[in-house]
């Protein structure tokens, strides 16, 4: 079927959390949900153009306004997510809010901008200055397998790696998504610059973005990269309930907990009593005193304190 047979149409969804708690901590939580999402592309039969994660929030944008088919894509994507999550945590209640934002763009003139706005969040954000630097818009990966790592040479690499990778060929051909416990494993005994590579081969792995679609809008990568980053693209229709400003001091809130913790895994921190989360938001908000209390109770990931 021609994508363009008649005028094009598509969905742009928005999801976001309850109480603005984040999603995602670590590259594992990223990839754990992006598996989950890319296997459930595939159960649904669903085409994207655009998946964009942000910490706190999700950005897709769906070649398609199949509302009933896209509602039961969305549930069942941020369930089995919201599973993973709450249990990395050990804690329970829903992680999403209710239902999504969406709206239905038609035209070609309002389809790139749709897509520019939703490949912009992370340049919003001051997590990068354009928008193939950032790695969760998955956007650098419509022409590379390792836009943001060396190329694997796996005759070359070592015992460890090369069984990293065969255990993620295993389960993506399996068609199952990822898990924290298992990615934890994989990734444990990897250097820094293998984990990179990891993450790169992931994401390829489990590609469920139609890149020649999207690409399509602009004739080729390289103007729609242009496009892209002259234009920042608008969004009326909406309205995203975030707070405004860099989300850059969420990374600043993991280095530094990291480094006085000696761990690696910030969520292992945020499994603590309520007296030790009070001792955390103590300490953050000595060390970063420009925060706000809401993004400090938002990064420990109480819902509840962040509306209080």
């Amino acid at each position: 079927m021609n994508f363009f047979k008649e005028e094009p149409s598509v969905l742009h969804v928005y999801q976001n959390t309850v109480g603005g708690a984040l999603l995602f901590y670590s590259p594992i939580d990223y990839l754990v949900f992006y598996s989950v999402f890319s296997v459930c592309v595939r159960q649904f039969r669903v085409k994207i153009l655009g998946l964009c994660l942000m910490v706190d929030h999700i950005h897709v944008l769906f070649a398609e306004t199949d509302l009933p088919r896209i509602r039961r894509f969305m549930q069942s994507c941020t369930s089995r997510y919201s599973r993973s999550f709450n249990n990395s945590l050990g804690k329970g209640g829903p992680l999403f809010n209710e239902g999504f934002g969406r709206a239905a763009k038609r035209g070609m003139k309002k389809i790139r901008t749709a897509i520019a706005y939703l490949y912009n969040n992370p340049v919003e954000k001051k997590l990068c200055s354009r928008v193939e630097e950032y790695r969760w818009n998955f956007l650098a990966f419509a022409t590379s397998d390792h836009p943001f790592s060396e190329r694997i040479q796996r005759k070359h690499s070592r015992k460890f790696f090369r069984k990293a990778l065969a255990e993620i060929d295993s389960i993506r051909a399996a068609d199952s998504p990822l898990n924290e416990t298992c990615l934890k494993r994989i990734i444990q005994p990897l250097t820094p610059s293998e984990r990179e590579q990891l993450y790169d081969y992931i994401i390829f792995k489990y590609s469920a973005i139609d890149y020649k679609s999207v690409i399509a809008f602009y004739g080729d990568y390289e103007r729609m990269i242009l496009a892209i980053n002259s234009n920042t693209g608008s969004e009326y229709d909406i309205h995203e309930n975030t707070f405004g400003g860099s989300d850059h001091i969420f990374y600043q809130f993991s280095s530094f907990l990291k480094e006085k913790y000696h761990t690696e895994h910030i969520k292992d921190l945020l499994r603590g009593t309520e007296k030790e989360k009070q001792s955390l938001y103590r300490l953050l908000r000595n060390r970063f005193p420009l925060a706000s209390r809401r993004k400090v109770w938002a990064f420990l990931g109480d819902r509840q304190m962040f509306n209080t």
